[in-house]
């Protein structure tokens, strides 16, 4: 049936219009065209003939009953990671805004609508969003990869609910109840605004039937994908088929659910509804969302930014450039200006209290102070490891051409015979970091009781040469080295760093890079400034070996608390087995010898 036809109906049926151009302004159809409608409506028996306001018929009501919506999914798994420092409080759904929380706001107006089979998808801290549940009397599907997979993953979970279903995304705020008790066809929400930021764009053939779903790179339009869709029946099955195949994908990075349709769209018809750009909004920064509600301007509602504006004596609305850093694998990170320099804000990731003591970590910040080879510090907090240091733009990573000055920092650092009343005593980490493993119910290697006796030996050997103990940074991966405009370089994130041999230092930054045998003896001899011995090189081997089995310890922790690093921890395990029998191979020989 017309579709406008159907609209029409849809709103004689929600309203009481008692003239065609009442009809024809709010459905932004011409007079003529109404005319039409109206006399078809009443030839059909769908709206009562000669009567004002205009009145529905039963058999109206029974043709709209086929297109009454059934439910919403809404997908609130992800961690709001652009609209830092927020999203390190709360999941960006629960951020409020003109005084309702965004997520609270969409249920109700779904409920306005008497839509009340609501399904949220949940993830990044789903003990805040339990409440819904008691609350709205929601249905929530828990996505436990929720930091490693988009949008498409979120939405196979909960494809069993998607049946004239909205599919709507948790961070938007609608100004005005966009939602109806019925739809027609399915569409995908959008607006046409060059301003607004563009992610994905809809490409629009007869009547705004979508031709194309492009990145924003490939766009030819402004009509910008935003907020909601909505899923008839009629492609609800093939919707459901297509995200459950695509969820593998979703570790594809910037590869959502609507990639699902967007290599079928010749077989699945939906239609672009392009909102007016007053009515739907995202907030994907923090300045964003002050801009829009004043109330953040003087009141942040994060103690984060109170936190930096009570370090530089500031108001909220002097902070601006609010940018998120990549994820670190110990902390999350952004950047933000004050007075026109810039700072990083640090905050310690879940699980990291169990792992780093940050009062030790503020005591080798004192120590080294006077060595000016860290980063400058502006504020620590050694009760919850927050710290704000400065910021060098138009730093750049080492190259290997950098070696022989960023060991020779290592090189300084061990011979400065700075003091802290705290050691890195592997074996003690690895046993530490085991029972965090077995309390967190863990998955070990196939392998792993052979190789942990392999270290246990390799342990035992090496705590009984009594090896000197030095200031090391423990964490001298390549990225920790950068390289300031005027040329210096600077060794920064000393969150580990404690008294520890200084081959240590060595074994760590090889694994930390990858490297093969090759490099490791490369690096080692960069740091003597001479060729080693092979008894000095296959004392780093040790230290590569036990290295690596604690960092592949630290990963199954960290991932059992849901976290996903990839082939990381298994790439440390082999560094653990391989390097852990070249090391009493050697020593064996030397014995024999």
């Amino acid at each position: 049936m017309n579709i406008d036809l159907l609209r029409a109906l849809r709103l004689i049926s929600e309203t009481s219009l008692t003239n065609q151009r009442q009809l024809s302004m709010q459905l932004n159809i011409s007079l003529g065209k109404i005319n039409r409608i109206v006399t078809e409506l009443q030839d059909q028996k769908l709206i009562e003939a000669q009567v004002v306001p205009y009145r529905i018929t039963a058999q109206g009501m029974e043709l709209l009953k086929e297109y009454r919506v059934d439910s919403a999914i809404i997908l609130a798994a992800g961690t709001g990671e652009r609209i830092v420092p927020l999203s390190f409080d709360k999941p960006k759904a629960l951020l409020r805004v003109k005084g309702e929380r965004l997520i609270e706001r969409l249920i109700e107006q779904l409920h306005e609508r008497e839509i009340y089979d609501v399904t949220v998808v949940i993830g990044y801290m789903k003990e805040k969003m339990e409440y819904l549940s008691d609350k709205y009397g929601v249905k929530l599907i828990y996505n436990p990869q929720f930091d490693a997979t988009n949008s498409v993953t979120s939405l196979s979970l909960a494809s069993s609910q998607i049946r004239n279903t909205y599919v709507i995304p948790s961070d938007v705020y609608f100004t005005e109840n966009i939602f109806n008790k019925y739809e027609f066809q399915s569409w995908i929400g959008a607006v046409n605004d060059p301003n607004k930021p563009t992610y994905w764009s809809i490409e629009t053939g007869t009547n705004k039937r979508v031709t194309a779903i492009i990145g924003d790179s490939e766009a030819t339009t402004v009509n910008t994908i935003y907020g909601p869709s909505y899923i008839a029946k009629e492609q609800a099955r093939a919707l459901s088929h297509y995200v459950q195949n695509d969820s593998r994908l979703s570790f594809k990075s910037g590869f959502f659910w609507e990639n699902s349709i967007a290599d079928h769209l010749k077989d699945f018809p939906i239609y672009a509804n392009i909102f007016e750009n007053s009515i739907i909004y995202e907030f994907d920064t923090f300045e964003q969302l002050r801009e829009f509600d004043a109330a953040y301007q003087d009141d942040s509602q994060s103690r984060i930014i109170s936190i930096i504006c009570d370090v530089y004596n500031i108001t909220p609305l002097e902070i601006s450039d609010i940018q998120t850093l990549k994820k670190g694998m110990t902390n999350d990170s952004f950047l933000f200006t004050v007075r026109n320099k810039r700072f990083v804000f640090r905050m310690p990731g879940r699980g990291t209290d169990a792992l780093i003591n940050r009062k030790e970590e503020g005591d080798v910040y004192t120590q080294i102070d006077t060595l000016r080879i860290a980063d400058s510090l502006y504020y620590f907090n050694p009760d919850t490891g927050y710290k704000i240091s400065r910021f060098y733009d138009g730093a750049k990573p080492i190259t290997y051409d950098d070696y022989s000055t960023a060991f020779g920092i290592l090189r300084n650092l061990h011979t400065s015979n700075l003091h802290v009343d705290h050691e890195f005593v592997l074996s003690e980490r690895i046993k530490f970091y085991k029972s965090l493993c077995d309390d967190a119910d863990a998955t070990y290697f196939e392998d792993f009781a052979e190789v942990s006796s392999i270290v246990e030996e390799v342990v035992t050997i090496i705590e009984g040469m009594n090896r000197p103990k030095v200031l090391a940074h423990i964490d001298p991966v390549i990225d920790n080295f950068i390289k300031i405009q005027n040329g210096t370089i600077k060794l920064i994130d000393w969150e580990y760093a404690a008294m520890a041999d200084p081959y240590l230092d060595l074994a760590m930054h090889a694994i930390y890079s990858g490297f093969n045998q090759t490099q490791i003896d490369d690096i080692t001899a960069i740091y003597l400034e001479e060729q080693p011995t092979d008894t000095q090189q296959h004392l780093v081997y040790g230290y590569v070996a036990l290295g690596g089995f604690l960092w592949a310890l630290w990963t199954l922790f960290k991932e059992a608390k849901g976290e996903n690093f990839g082939t990381y921890g298994l790439e440390q395990y082999q560094y653990a087995r391989t390097y852990g029998r070249k090391f009493l191979e050697f020593n064996r020989s030397e014995h024999e010898a």
